[in-house]
């Protein structure tokens, strides 16, 4: 029993939703806001990324949109704790993220509780926590956006006694199919031209589950010859809030794994990379995990302490997820030695792409004992060419 609420929240430029995973249905259900389950954003996404002009984010409107959902969220569940948070954001940036982080320290919502992840990711993480006939094949997500249908396919795929899952993408547009979105025409018009490329496309890739979202199919039924080509060897499951439900079962698997013990997720927005450092505990050499493969690019950001004995180096281990390895070495000789172990520095990485991180090292003297240099040393890593 979760001793308060599991949240999914997606955010996109106009509208948002929030939905709270209920432990009797074991499934996430909507939180209404003002009434709605799709609740128009107060100002749109876009609008927040740069009302001054000069780039700058509007965090309060952005809080003031966050702090609506989780109002209505603890008036709706009657609880008042919120214990794991998942935002997912199509068009996710570090902007975005720097200003969430802002708001959910200003919420006491400490990091370990909250995460933001997206679309890929969230899609992830709802398809394969669901029953395995549902995703054995592999799963499809047809997205159908303003300018065509964003494709996205994912399967799972063992190397090494590992599951991998794995995301290709594709995509579909025409004349007549963007003049159906500007038009906000009858999908009936375009039937005819979609059921040849749901056949063309599924020839070549297998499917256990077609999940179909987006504002071109924001439909309550899809046309009949659609639904039979669709339906063909496959499951297909129509709505707008599948991002919002992937989040949620996000929020769910940080506080209780599952998904991830089992299988390491490499869809976009995932580190392709692991890196590792010796490290002695306790007298006892051993490697330290510091950031793992498949982990979520904005939250791929970790900072330790260490103590050095006689190191002027700091040795760093890369593993490429078909376990190549590429060992690095960052020079120390500009922080200034000190004996008896008295030289103490952090280290900070952070991933800025799937396969490219930044480290910055800085000298913190010991205490009251050695006062800091105030010397840092910063080195960017980019193996997107090696691994």
């Amino acid at each position: 029993m979760f001793d308060g609420m599991i949240l999914g929240i997606e955010l996109k430029n106009e509208v948002s939703q929030i939905y709270i995973y209920d432990e009797k249905l074991k499934t996430p259900v909507p939180i209404t806001v003002a009434g709605k389950q799709i609740y128009k954003n107060p100002k749109p996404l876009s609008e927040m990324m740069d009302y001054d002009g000069v780039g700058t984010f509007d965090t309060k409107a952005l809080e003031q949109l966050l702090s609506t959902m989780l109002m209505e969220a603890r008036h709706q569940s009657g609880s008042r704790r919120v214990i794991s948070l998942c935002i997912c954001i199509k068009d996710i940036n570090q902007i975005i993220v720097d200003a969430i982080a802002v708001i959910m320290d200003k919420m006491n919502i400490t990091k370990d509780m909250w995460q933001v992840i997206g679309e890929s990711e969230s899609f992830a993480f709802y398809a394969f926590t669901q029953r395995k006939e549902l995703y054995v094949t592999g799963v499809t997500v047809l997205d159908f956006q303003a300018d065509g249908i964003e494709v996205s396919r994912m399967q799972t795929v063992r190397r090494a006694n590992t599951d991998y899952i794995l995301e290709e993408n594709d995509s579909y547009s025409s004349g007549s199919v963007r003049t159906y979105m500007e038009s906000h025409g009858e999908l009936m018009d375009i039937e005819n031209e979609l059921c040849r490329f749901v056949e063309e496309y599924f020839k070549k890739h297998t499917a256990s589950s077609v999940y179909l979202t987006g504002p071109g199919f924001d439909v309550e039924k899809l046309p009949d010859k659609l639904t039979k080509t669709i339906l063909f060897r496959r499951r297909a499951f129509l709505g707008q809030n599948l991002y919002v439900k992937g989040a949620c079962m996000a929020a769910l698997e940080n506080l209780s794994p599952s998904l991830t013990r089992q299988s390491v997720i490499l869809v976009n927005g995932r580190t392709r990379l692991g890196v590792e450092t010796d490290i002695v505990d306790h007298g006892k050499a051993m490697k330290f995990k510091i950031i793992r493969p498949g982990t979520n690019i904005y939250m791929a950001n970790r900072s330790m302490d260490f103590i050095l004995d006689d190191e002027r180096s700091i040795p760093l281990t890369v593993i490429s997820v078909n376990n190549k390895t590429e060992e690095e070495k960052i020079e120390l000789e500009n922080i200034p030695f000190r004996d008896k172990k008295m030289t103490r520095i952090s280290m900070n990485i952070h991933f800025t792409d799937s396969k490219k991180f930044i480290v910055t090292i800085k000298d913190k003297g010991f205490g009251s004992f050695v006062p800091s240099s105030d010397i840092s040393i910063y080195k960017e890593f980019d193996f997107d060419d090696i691994m």
